[in-house]
């Protein structure tokens, strides 16, 4: 079985899904690839998870893939194509390895955070990713509010709101704080009591 959890960019949710043993469908680990492993990397990983495969889909899918890493060194229309063409009755995801995971929310509302590819940077929980709403992968993701902005008005507020995924997601050190964000973070709080 090939192990894609590493390639997850939080480390707290890899170690999570690692210590909880939360698996993956082939087709999960095919997305987890395709979203995180190095441009080199994803043609080996592919033809790992063709050990997996039992589907033949599937298998013509991931072949199709590593056809065009080989070829063009990303994934092109031809594989979007066959993808729409073997899952005509499928609505989401509207393109090959955007699969939903079901990943785990290790965070609350009202948790600050950090995106492991922007670290520092303070974000305030103000929603969590809702599976009503998921239509692939990209949409499991928690609603902020960046803190390091000016804010002062709801305007502000809506302007400040960014989408962390749930796989970049790290707790961040409140000690970190300015006095700027520990300002904006109580402007937040206070505005979203009022709503």
């Amino acid at each position: 079985m090939l192990d894609v959890l590493y390639l997850i960019p939080s480390k707290k949710l890899s170690e999570f899904m690692s210590e909880h043993n939360i698996t993956l469908s082939v087709m999960q680990k095919a997305t987890i690839i395709s979203e995180y492993a190095d441009k080199k990397e994803k043609a080996k990983l592919f033809r790992h998870l063709l050990n997996e495969i039992e589907d033949e889909k599937e298998r013509a899918l991931i072949e199709s893939a590593i056809s065009d890493l080989k070829q063009y060194g990303q994934i092109v229309k031809a594989t979007e194509e066959l993808y729409l063409h073997m899952y005509p009755s499928i609505k989401f995801p509207l393109f090959p390895f955007l699969e939903i995971c079901r990943l785990p929310v290790l965070f609350n509302v009202g948790d600050i955070i950090e995106s492991c590819f922007e670290p520092g940077i303070p974000y305030y929980v103000a929603a969590l990713p809702s599976e009503d709403l998921y239509g692939d992968f990209t949409d499991q993701s928690y609603m902020c509010i960046n803190l390091t902005a000016p804010i002062k008005t709801k305007e502000d507020m809506f302007n400040a709101h960014e989408h962390l995924h749930l796989c970049e997601a790290e707790p961040f050190d409140i000690s970190l704080l300015s006095n700027i964000q520990k300002n904006n973070l109580k402007t937040v709080i206070e505005m979203l009591k009022k709503d």
